[in-house]
């Protein structure tokens, strides 16, 4: 068996997603600043030796508040990616194998949900019940939960007249054994692609919620919030909004190298184009 390699686009975005990680996580251990402590004698200070990406108009380390801010967003895509793919992959699979009514009445709700725009109905839910982190991820599980039970039933009903599927159903298994032991297991690879471009999706839907300012609640800075407060102050401190904006499209740009680079091994298609040239 060949090893599992991502070519240089995928390592590439690998190593800027896990950049953004770390750094993240450095705040753990280390901070340079408290990023929540006010100075109004830095007040709008430019990038220097002591404060090496500038300060905020209330004189917090703009460094310190990308590092924290970080954590909560990459925090907020994560679980809704894993949130997401724990509620649909097996709903999904359930319903492409049970079929009739089943089907019908959940492929309805979902292609409901999926006629609105996801950011839509996460801001709908969020004007309910009010900015907090559970609700950022309940609104975000909500709103991208359809698309992943519409990929998985895709690939199950392609699996439910598989020889192995209608043997299992021969010898008596349960309807449980066969979707856990045949149907969600040969769904993985598409979802986990799938999940790559999700996790791009949360974050920039996180980072958008924080920026209409109904995302994760103040004190704790976000990348969206941080773009959002920088606003007034782009003539005189563009860094205020320069850096959280790099911090966010670096990590969707490794994000989209990364899931294009699970997609081209992990999709039989596009193996074999590749293999054809």
């Amino acid at each position: 068996m060949r090893g599992f390699k991502l070519g240089m686009a995928g390592t590439g975005g690998a190593l800027l997603l896990g950049f953004m990680v770390l750094l993240t996580l450095a705040g753990l251990v280390v901070m340079p600043h408290d990023p929540i402590a006010l100075d109004f004698t830095q007040r709008l200070a430019a990038p220097s030796a002591a404060h090496w990406l500038g300060t905020d108009q209330f004189g917090r380390d703009v460094l310190s508040r990308v590092m924290l801010g970080g954590r909560g967003s990459l925090l907020v895509a994560s679980l809704t990616v894993l949130l997401t793919v724990a509620i649909g992959l097996p709903f999904g699979a359930l319903v492409a194998y049970v079929g009739g009514w089943f089907e019908r009445l959940s492929m309805t709700v979902l292609d409901a949900l999926l006629a609105f725009p996801s950011l839509l109905i996460a801001l709908g839910i969020m004007a309910v019940i009010g900015p907090s982190t559970s609700g950022v991820v309940m609104a975000l599980t909500i709103a991208y939960t359809p698309g992943v039970v519409r990929v998985t039933r895709s690939v199950a009903l392609s699996l439910r007249e598989t020889g192995f599927v209608q043997a299992s159903e021969v010898l008596g298994w349960s309807t449980a054994h066969v979707v856990c032991r045949h149907v969600i297991p040969n769904c993985i690879a598409p979802i986990a692609v799938m999940g790559a471009s999700l996790f791009a999706a949360a974050l920039l839907a996180e980072s958008a919620l924080s920026f209409l300012g109904v995302g994760l609640p103040p004190p704790a800075p976000t990348w969206g919030g941080m773009l959002a407060d920088g606003r007034p102050f782009l003539s005189e401190a563009s860094w205020l909004s320069l850096f959280p904006g790099l911090a966010i499209a670096v990590s969707l740009l490794g994000c989209n190298l990364l899931g294009d680079a699970l997609r081209d091994r992990l999709d039989p298609r596009m193996r074999s184009a590749g293999g054809s040239t």
